[in-house]
C-alpha cells in the first residue's frame, strides 16, 4: 500500500504581499510594546531600564522604516540589505 503524498504549502503565498507585511508589522509592533512593558515593569535600575527601552525603540523604528522595502518589492526575500 502506498502512502499518500503530503504537499506542504506556504500559507503566506496565498495572501497578498502587502497583507502579509502589514500582519507581520503589526505583530512585530505588538511584540516590541510587550517587551517594553515587561522591561519597564521588571527592571529596577533606571539606567538599565532606559538603555533597554532605547534599544527596543531603535529596533521598533528600524522595523517601521524598513516596512516600505518589503511592501514595494515583489517578495520580501528579494530585498537587498
Amino acid at each position: 500500500m502506498t502512502k499518500p503524498v503530503v504537499r506542504w504549502r506556504n500559507p503566506e503565498a496565498l495572501c497578498e504581499g502587502s497583507a502579509v507585511v502589514t500582519k507581520r508589522l503589526a505583530l512585530a509592533m505588538v511584540a516590541f510594546v510587550a517587551l517594553g512593558v515587561l522591561a519597564f515593569a521588571t527592571l529596577s535600575d533606571h539606567r538599565v531600564r532606559g538603555v533597554t527601552l532605547a534599544i527596543l525603540a531603535m529596533f521598533a523604528v528600524r522595523t517601521w522604516v524598513r516596512r516600505k522595502d518589503f511592501s514595494h518589492s515583489g517578495k520580501g526575500d528579494d530585498v537587498e540589505t
